[in-house]
């Protein structure tokens, strides 16, 4: 009895805290959607420059914006839903499927160097691609536990208030979406935001190393390279 216990404590605390860092996930995000969906049409130029069906590639990069508004939005559902246990064993292969997409992502832009960060939590917490791989492993440890335990977790609360919760996180998530799309971020984290001396922003910072470019030009004539 004591293990049922102190294995359901385990489950609960795991749960919450997944559920708890989606919606924090897809709150940061739902502050600047164009943030994920210019993020995304990063990754799909360099796949598309990397030869990787690029025509596939630049259809969806036109398609990135509404992508970002949907992933985002069911972000904040789904953690809502790990909470509340709604519907917990369908939330929880998806969260889990999206967890495994996610990793592949930041595990690319890691070992791949093309994409330095991967825009988990938007421009307000920036996190570099080694930093995001590695709380994707632990995401994916986390899920594969209460995966394997789902039979185990129950609704917290009757249907239809359970259904109630969720509709109104939805309604939601996109309200908060259109309004910033609309107006403005309702917190802006970039450097050039309002208020900022957009000229000390473009000072270069102590680390930086101005790019160097060479321009080599190549003659040849009848078979014989001059440089």
């Amino acid at each position: 009895m004591k293990e049922n216990k102190a294995l359901n404590i385990t489950l609960t605390i795991i749960r919450i805290f997944v559920g708890v860092l989606f919606i924090f996930s897809g709150l940061i995000k739902a502050n600047d959607p164009s943030g994920l969906a210019y993020k995304m049409g990063e990754f799909f130029e360099v796949w598309a420059k990397e030869g990787y069906a690029p025509s596939l590639m630049h259809w969806l990069n036109n398609y990135s914006l509404l992508f970002s508004i949907l992933m985002i939005a069911f972000e904040i559902v789904a953690g809502v839903a790990l909470i509340i246990g709604y519907r917990f064993k369908l939330f929880a292969y998806l969260i889990l499927l999206l967890t495994i997409f996610f990793t592949f992502l930041t595990g690319y832009a890691l070992f791949s160097g093309n994409i330095k960060e991967c825009g988990c939590f938007g421009d307000c917490i920036k996190l570099q691609a080694n930093e995001s791989f590695m709380k994707d492993l632990i995401l994916l440890a986390l899920l594969l536990i209460l995966v394997l335990f789902r039979k185990r977790i129950k609704q917290s609360f009757g249907n239809g208030a359970a259904t109630a919760v969720m509709v109104v996180s939805l309604i939601l998530s996109f309200w908060m979406q259109w309004y910033v799309l609309k107006h403005l971020p309702f917190k802006d984290c970039l450097a050039y935001r309002v208020g900022n001396n957009i000229l000390k922003e473009m000072t270069p910072g102590k680390d930086y190393v101005p790019a160097k470019f060479e321009t080599i030009l190549t003659y040849e004539k009848d078979g014989v390279k001059r440089f």
